[in-house]
């Protein structure tokens, strides 16, 4: 499933390049996420605790931004997010890839407010040395959530030309996460809601 998403969203994004400027754009994405329950927790050596929290991590997408309208555009992509804790004996590591499709209506020539839907595919903790087993490591199933997103363009995006803009993004991201069956869950839902800031690209 993943390997496909990301060949079509990549087949779309080198569609974007190609196409009549500026109807169809490719576009790009790096963030940070901060929020969401604890998938994991436990305390350090030392007596200090620590959470993998469901909604924290890097996140980098890519995809194809599409006008159907003066002020309107359909966004698709496929990204990467994943949250680490290093410790002495043990490291924990969520990632996911979360597939989103957002419509943003322009506001102005440089705000842009988006909403739409996405779904984590692959989401999953591991654990290493003595986080092997630990509770909460294992496979996640993801519900289809919601996000909210409003950017601002550093540049005014041509109508007759293809050119480089880049901007500013704030979202928040309604989601929630399920600890597999087979990896010991219990039908419990922890939140994955959170907040990111990050910037944005197109081409």
């Amino acid at each position: 499933m993943k390997n496909l998403l990301m060949t079509l969203l990549m087949v779309a994004a080198g569609a974007a390049a190609q196409a009549e400027a500026p109807r169809l754009r490719a576009y790009g994405s790096v963030g940070y996420g901060m929020g969401g329950e604890a998938l994991v927790s436990g305390r350090y050596t030392d007596g200090s605790g620590f959470e993998l929290l469901a909604g924290n991590g890097w996140v980098m997408a890519v995809g194809a931004d599409l006008r159907i309208a003066d002020n309107i555009t359909v966004q698709a992509s496929v990204g990467h997010q994943r949250n680490r804790i290093n410790a002495a004996n043990a490291d924990f590591d969520f990632h996911r890839y979360p597939v989103e499709v957002l419509g943003f209506y322009a506001l102005s020539e440089q705000v842009r407010l988006g909403l739409g839907a996405r779904k984590a595919y692959n989401a999953k903790v591991t654990g290493t040395d003595a986080g092997y087993g630990w509770a909460g490591t294992g496979n996640y199933d993801s519900n289809v959530g919601a996000v909210l997103e409003a950017q601002y363009l550093f540049s005014s995006p041509s109508l007759t030309e293809r050119k480089l803009v880049t901007g500013v993004s704030l979202r928040f991201v309604k989601e929630s996460f399920t600890l597999a069956t087979e990896s010991g869950g219990t039908g419990e839902a922890k939140r994955g809601d959170h907040v990111a800031i990050g910037l944005v690209f197109y081409y």
